[in-house]
């Protein structure tokens, strides 16, 4: 149980202990004041009430961007790394094709052969 609730509860049986002895000296001579503080304190806890629920939910919506933003995050990690991947698999391919172009021996067919990889 939250605090507000529970201050809710104290003034709650305040009120009802003040209109039950009433007729007591002391209770009519600060009636006036506790007509004016009563609802005031009221007042004070149910707007903190208010605003409690208020960032609550506030911090749940923010809660689910930030995990919306991290998946996104994720998913674009993992895309780049399979680009990067495959990206890297075409260099190897490249360097293996020059190897192959090194070992040829005329060099007018090597250099056909390194223009034809270039394009």
């Amino acid at each position: 149980m939250s605090w507000e609730y529970l201050a809710l509860g104290i003034i709650a049986t305040l009120v009802i202990l003040l209109v039950v002895f009433r007729k007591n000296f002391l209770v009519q001579k600060y009636w006036k004041y506790t007509l004016i503080l009563l609802p005031a304190a009221i007042l004070i806890v149910l707007s903190l009430i208010v605003k409690k629920k208020g960032t609550e939910t506030k911090t749940d919506s923010l809660a689910k961007t930030i995990g919306k933003v991290k998946d996104d995050l994720t998913e674009a990690n993992m895309e780049t790394a399979i680009k990067v991947s495959a990206a890297k698999q075409q260099q190897a391919d490249k360097v293996q094709q020059l190897e192959e172009v090194k070992k040829i021996d005329d060099q007018a067919e090597r250099l056909r052969r390194l223009a034809a990889m270039m394009n």
